[in-house]
């Protein structure tokens, strides 16, 4: 049987955006992943070896933004699903990126990346 494991509102204070005072100062995002995953094997176990530890989704994600200083919520989106889909071979995953008050008008701008694969 599948099911869903994910993080949502996942809080990070990094350096990102293309504007001046986006590269001189920290600003919090936030970051919501999900992973498709079969639950037979750790449903069986009751062991966190045999799933996908929700823990390290949100390590990924905080390890990534704090290492490297992104311009692009698109670039970093997709670096973190590039680790999430080789690291635990998931057939889907959906990551989205928030970010607060990126201009005045809005509460918050995002983008979403969906990879559909086969493992």
């Amino acid at each position: 049987m599948k099911g869903i494991i994910g993080i949502e509102q996942h809080r990070i204070s990094c350096i990102i955006g293309v504007e001046p005072h986006e590269r001189n100062q920290e600003q919090e995002i936030f970051v919501d992943v999900k992973v498709r995953s079969c639950f037979a094997q750790c449903a069986a176990t009751d062991h966190i070896n045999d799933t996908i530890d929700y823990e390290k989704l949100a390590n990924i994600c905080s390890h990534l933004a704090c290492t490297k200083q992104y311009k692009l919520l698109e670039t970093f989106a997709y670096d973190v699903m590039q680790i999430i889909i080789h690291e635990f071979k998931v057939e889907w995953a959906w990551v989205k990126i928030w970010k607060p008050r990126a201009f005045h008008s809005v509460d918050y701008t995002y983008v979403e990346l969906e990879h559909r694969g086969t493992t």
